[in-house]
């Protein structure tokens, strides 16, 4: 019964998550200057958990990656970054604001 329940959620879910293209937005897209620089926010969420233990250095060089070619180019655009870690429950909570 409980899979039944997921699955239908999960279809529910996706079924709600397609997009449906606004022609306005084309408008826009079409008239807009490529040469100026975009703005992008980007934000990453990781499981921190113990299990992943042995994969947080492979996440971590994948992102600086990612934000490496969006940042590279001429026009590149202003990224801001931000990060949302999955912790176990236990470990101590740490923050920190830029």
């Amino acid at each position: 019964m409980r899979i039944i329940v997921f699955l239908l959620l999960s279809a529910t879910l996706v079924a709600s998550c397609k997009s449906k293209t606004n022609p306005e937005d084309k408008a826009i897209l079409k008239n807009s200057d490529p040469k100026k620089q975009a703005d992008i926010e980007l934000v990453f969420c990781l499981d921190a958990t113990g299990s992943m233990s042995g994969l947080i250095q492979t996440a971590k060089s994948k992102i600086w990656n990612i934000v490496g070619v969006l940042a590279d180019g001429q026009n590149a655009p202003k990224i801001r970054l931000g990060m949302i870690f999955y912790r176990d429950q236990g470990d101590a909570f740490v923050t920190k604001k830029f």
